[in-house]
């Protein structure tokens, strides 16, 4: 009989942070869906949903990353009755992002967008330097963060580094403009743009090797605050390179998933932020349609 359980979805790329997952979460099996094998983690890899569904029962389905059939899985989920996290946004428009939501409400379900960034140690530390007096009125915010080379997974990794800059900046955005490039096959995504409390920010996300934690800098009217991922992780240079081992405990995902377990049986487990889901859509069309322009291109804001 098969059992309920906690279902990853994740590519090889994340071998690391599924295994701090397992460490902290019982977790049942895990989704790939690339056809590159994930190697090394102590629990079975499925390729496909039907051969997943034969061994376990998904009750809780956890998105670590972007792919060209989320949207339809999406679907599939809320259909079985899963609740679902997914660590960044879906391309879908308001009215279909509405109707999942009720449906979601209908049958209970918990349903959330976004990433694990408000658990991780290092921006908690630098949100509470940033609200020192000492640091005084944010000016500058700049963000720099490499991640794969798909549009879809630098449109998730620009999504999330605007939330985390406007909650530094503890303001909302005001005026945005979205540029992107693509050079042999691989997507540079970036965003400039000011908050309503006249502060300037710029957000870049490359097409690097090297995906940790973002690289931020963020200049205040009394002092300079940076955050540098590359210097709060061991180095190892090995035969094949350089590589970067963040210490378990910095991993935020294993918090952000037992945040939202907590959460499913709450009564806001399907309360969406609305406005912040259609600025994310707004930002894919915009990079999309940068890319035929070959310019950087305006997003218009909801009022």
């Amino acid at each position: 009989m098969a059992n309920t359980a906690l279902v990853l979805v994740a590519v090889p790329t994340q071998q690391e942070i599924v295994q701090a997952l397992c460490t902290r979460t019982e977790i049942a099996a895990v989704f790939n869906p690339t056809r590159r094998p994930i190697a090394d983690l102590p629990v079975p890899v499925f390729a496909d949903w039907a051969s997943l569904e034969e061994y376990a029962t998904p009750d809780v389905c956890c998105f670590l990353t972007p792919y060209a059939a989320l949207k339809k899985d999406l679907h599939r989920c809320i259909d079985k009755r899963i609740n679902v996290l997914s660590a960044g946004p879906i391309g879908l428009t308001l009215n279909e992002i509405e109707t999942i939501s009720k449906t979601a409400r209908d049958r209970e379900l918990a349903l959330h967008f976004g990433g694990p960034y408000p658990f991780s140690p290092l921006f908690q530390q630098l949100k509470e330097q940033r609200q020192r007096p000492e640091f005084g009125q944010p000016v500058y915010l700049r963000l720099v963060q490499g991640k794969g080379s798909g549009l879809q997974t630098a449109w998730w990794t620009l999504c999330d580094a605007l939330n985390q800059a406007c909650e530094l900046l503890d303001s909302e955005l005001q005026e945005a403009y979205v540029s992107a490039v693509k050079q042999n096959g691989k997507y540079h995504l970036s965003l400039t743009g000011a908050t309503a409390n006249r502060a300037n920010i710029q957000l870049t996300i490359a097409p690097l090797a090297l995906s940790l934690y973002p690289d931020i800098t963020l200049l205040g009217s009394g002092g300079l605050l940076t955050n540098r991922s590359v210097s709060s992780a061991p180095l190892l240079m090995g035969r094949d390179g350089l590589e970067f081992h963040l210490h378990p405990n910095y991993h935020p995902e294993p918090a952000w998933l037992g945040d939202f377990l907590n959460k499913i049986n709450s009564a806001n487990a399907t309360d969406l932020d609305w406005p912040v889901l259609n600025l994310h859509h707004q930002i894919l069309r915009g990079a999309r349609l940068s890319m035929r322009q070959k310019a950087p291109v305006h997003i218009k804001l909801q009022p």
